[in-house]
């Protein structure tokens, strides 16, 4: 039986729900920690709420998401994506 919880599987199902702006929180834990987004205060956002809202207001500024790279090795990854923003003057 598969790991669900094997770093890339668990990527590509936040990846491929997050670009469909749908159900990438259920691949979150409730103590999960967020650490970036905001430069002025490095502190990080803690819990899945926390988080479900700072995406929230993420999303509203992109069309579409498209993930171009991702490199697992281990417990560690990093994930190389391409977003398409909207600002709000309505320029794409």
């Amino acid at each position: 039986m598969e790991n669900p919880f094997e770093p890339k599987k668990l990527l590509e199902a936040y990846y491929n729900g997050f670009s469909r702006k749908e159900n990438w929180e259920l691949t979150l834990s409730d103590d999960f920690r967020f650490i970036g987004g905001d430069m002025t205060n490095p502190s990080p956002v803690v819990g899945k709420q926390a988080y479900i809202e700072v995406i929230r207001r993420f999303s509203q500024r992109f069309e579409s998401m498209r993930v171009q790279q991702m490199i697992v090795e281990g417990d560690k990854a990093s994930v190389i994506g391409n977003y398409d923003f909207i600002f709000p003057n309505g320029a794409k």
